[in-house]
């Protein structure tokens, strides 16, 4: 019933104080926040990455220093490169490497882009 559950919050109000829920909750909240970013480094099949800033990804530089100029740059360290663009994770790679490998996949039916998050279909429309 809608009482014992009041009852029950304010019993809990009392224990935990309400400072302490706010940190606990975001804590929680940029535990997930890097556990999205972050998780696909477990795997060890991957090309060259630098951890980059959780949700802004390699975005930052690239309104920084303009697009051509940053992917110079980006990809100057490395022919394949794991990156995050605004929470959406990316591999970006070399001319050579596409024409090798992306290519080559792509040709064959192996190659699949993933989907957008839900939220991410809703802001751009389905057709994007």
């Amino acid at each position: 019933s809608p009482d014992s559950v009041l009852q029950l919050l304010e019993s809990l109000r009392r224990i935990v104080p309400l400072g302490r829920c706010a940190v606990l909750l975001a804590s929680i909240w940029c535990g997930r926040l890097l556990w999205s970013q972050y998780s696909i480094l477990l795997s060890s099949n991957l090309p060259y990455y630098r951890l980059e800033c959780p949700g802004l990804g390699g975005g930052a530089g690239l309104f920084w220093y303009g697009y051509i100029a940053w992917a110079r740059q980006f990809l100057r360290e490395a022919p394949a490169r794991l990156t995050s663009f605004f929470g959406i994770g990316s591999v970006m790679v070399t001319w050579p490497v596409y024409e090798k490998f992306v290519k080559k996949a792509d040709h064959a039916g192996e190659l699949d882009q993933g989907e957008l998050p839900a939220h991410r279909v809703r802001l751009l429309g389905e057709s994007s």
